[in-house]
């Protein structure tokens, strides 16, 4: 016999993160990625790594799905949605 599920408790509303949020600005860490060296060398290869996610980037317009394009300056990266998700 299989144990029934309890339904998943009511969400609780958004709240915006310690660490930016509400129209701050947000600081990130650049971390390592190892990614694997070419088919001729063994080993691998540390890059700079950067991971956005959060109730923010929807609240911003960055919905699961779209398409974003990434213009990098000299010390600034601007993201700006090329495609908005299609609609289903």
């Amino acid at each position: 016999m299989r144990p029934t599920r309890r339904p998943a408790p009511p969400m609780e509303p958004y709240r915006a993160s310690s660490r930016g949020g509400a129209g701050k600005p947000r600081e990130l860490s650049i971390t390592t990625l190892f990614r694997a060296t070419t088919r001729t060398r063994t080993g691998e290869t540390p890059v700079p790594y950067l991971r956005l996610s959060g109730h923010w980037l929807e609240q911003h317009g960055f919905t699961r799905g779209s398409r974003v394009t990434v213009t990098a300056e000299n010390g600034k990266l601007v993201l700006t949605i090329a495609h908005p998700p299609p609609r289903t």
